[in-house]
């Protein structure tokens, strides 16, 4: 987050939610849920996830971009590899969801690395879903302090992905640009109230504002007119 492709225009970022990264299995919710009712269902049960006030996580275009979440814009190329071959960003938007796409990366590989060092952590296990939530987190401690004390055993954090095939997350959505232009307000107006509708134009607006800080930056820097 030190550098300057992301400080100051992520600053206000807490963390990224994309899928499960940890897979458990809960009765009831047998076979795979979308990610949408997995955080529907984070964001209204009883321990609910809260979003620190004035903060937002990153989340990929399978998810809404709405308060709390800030997601790439769709119908615009934002996957890594294209931009490794050499290509380069050419309208604001794909610039956004490159250096968006980039942060969750992070995230990604923070994971792998965990997994790649407890595979119990790679597959859902039969245990009573206490006993699962308290292996990840027993996991995750054990993780932070062998880093922590033991620098010299940290698995090789740049070759990991927490993805099963290798491949980058952002591969992933290779149909995205396909996907309708209605998609993007995510508003069913038959059922949202009129502040809530007001409230997802305003995050559209903000995402609109870094891209657009952000491409000025970058234009500057490339000499791009």
């Amino acid at each position: 987050m030190n550098s300057t492709r992301f400080f100051p225009y992520f600053k206000d970022c807490v963390g990224a939610i994309d899928y499960s990264h940890i897979p458990v299995m809960i009765t009831g919710w047998e076979g795979s849920a979308s990610d949408s009712r997995i955080l529907a269902d984070a964001l209204n049960r009883q321990h609910k996830l809260i979003v620190p006030t004035g903060k937002y996580y990153l989340v990929d275009a399978d998810f809404a971009n709405a308060p709390g979440f800030l997601a790439p814009f769709r119908g615009v190329r934002y996957h890594l590899k294209e931009f490794r071959q050499g290509c380069q960003p050419r309208i604001k938007e794909e610039l956004f969801n490159l250096r968006h796409s980039s942060l969750r990366n992070a995230i990604e590989r923070a994971f792998g690395v965990l997994k790649a060092r407890f595979s119990i952590l790679k597959i859902a296990s039969g245990y009573p879903l206490n006993t699962q939530v308290n292996i990840v987190a027993a996991c995750c401690i054990l993780h932070n302090h062998i880093i922590n004390e033991k620098h010299d055993q940290e698995l090789d954090f740049e070759n990991y992905n927490d993805i099963g095939n290798g491949e980058d997350e952002s591969e992933m959505h290779e149909d995205e640009g396909n996907k309708s232009s209605e998609d993007e307000n995510e508003c069913d107006f038959r059922n949202e109230s009129a502040a809530a509708r007001r409230e997802k134009q305003r995050w559209r607006e903000f995402r609109l504002g870094l891209a657009s800080a952000m491409w000025e930056s970058y234009k500057s820097e490339q000499n791009i007119n």
